[in-house]
């Protein structure tokens, strides 16, 4: 009886051994996945970013334009 006890302790803490090590198989390729979402984000990010300091550029220019007709 006292076998069958540890016999069970064993095979259950066996299991949980094999199920913590896909856990952590599941954490580290959900970090990857998100190391890889976050760099993508980072990238449209400093495009948008590019995009506006463009646009307020030619805004800016425009204006220039506009304030020299005005001011003829």
């Amino acid at each position: 009886m006292a076998d069958e006890a540890e016999n069970l302790t064993l095979r259950i803490l066996q299991e949980l051994r094999a199920d913590l090590g896909e856990m952590r198989t599941e954490a580290r390729e959900l970090r990857a996945e998100m190391h890889e979402m976050r760099t993508d984000l980072t990238q449209r990010i400093d495009g948008n970013t590019l995009l506006l300091n463009l646009i307020a550029g030619v805004t800016h220019d425009h204006e220039q334009r506009i304030t020299t007709l005005v001011s003829r």
